[in-house]
């Protein structure tokens, strides 16, 4: 991995155990049939056969997704031309107001994304190069966890989809973004429905959902002046 600072493992874990403030993965088939017409093979199962199941079905997974991404499905020419579908992640309400993500936030930055690497346990590294610091005292370059990345659009693994978590949508290569993160668990991960606000031509576009309403529309240096002072009040 291009940072060489991330135990894969313990993002995993991160993942499944909800370390990730607001977040759980997990990950299901993109073509379910509907709940009335199937029938549950862990009905029958012990609670501990339940669990051994469940963790021999994520090693294939995992094993043939590292394939088929070593077989260059993360490797589109253009990631951007990729439909995006929703992933099955359990996620909290996030802060409330953009005062309360302000004084959840470890780090408030804005920068761009520089290169993105996908990680055969279904989530995104963004290797992300900081332009200014609102909050915090992150480094130069740092690295945000993403649940999703790139899957097969079809069960017979044909076809290419770009799956993400609604209240944290992917960031891509060349984005522009105002981020607040969480960082006290040791990686970095973007507050979910509250902590992301693109750029484009110098002006910060909508978040995710209407906690930053009062950010939209506005320029980066207005931006960050009002997020500051924000940090300035919950100190």
């Amino acid at each position: 991995m291009a940072a060489g600072v991330l135990n894969r493992r313990a993002l995993l874990l991160a993942l499944l155990l909800g370390l990730i403030p607001g977040t759980v993965l997990a990950l299901t088939s993109p073509s379910v049939p509907p709940k009335a017409t199937r029938v549950d093979p862990a009905a029958s199962m012990s609670e501990a056969e339940q669990i051994r199941a469940h963790e021999q079905g994520w090693t294939e997974f995992r094993a043939r997704y590292e394939d088929w991404l070593t077989e260059g499905a993360g490797s589109q020419p253009d990631l951007r031309q990729l439909p995006r579908v929703s992933m099955n992640v359990i996620v909290g309400a996030g802060p409330a107001t953009i005062e309360a993500a302000v004084d959840q936030a470890d780090e408030i930055v804005v920068g761009r994304v520089e290169t993105v690497e996908f990680l055969p346990e279904a989530v995104t590294v963004v290797h992300f190069r900081v332009l200014q610091v609102v909050k915090g005292t992150p480094p130069a370059t740092i690295d945000i966890i993403q649940a999703g990345g790139p899957m097969p659009a079809n069960q017979d693994w044909t076809g290419v989809v770009l799956a993400q978590a609604d209240a944290d949508p992917l960031l891509l290569p060349n984005d522009e973004a105002v981020l607040l993160l969480a960082s006290a668990t040791g990686t970095r991960q973007i507050l979910p429905f509250a902590g992301q606000y693109r750029i484009a031509a110098g002006i910060v576009k909508a978040g995710h959902g209407e906690v930053g309403g009062v950010l939209f529309g506005r320029a980066v240096d207005d931006v960050l002046a009002i997020l500051a002072a924000l940090v300035r009040q919950s100190d």
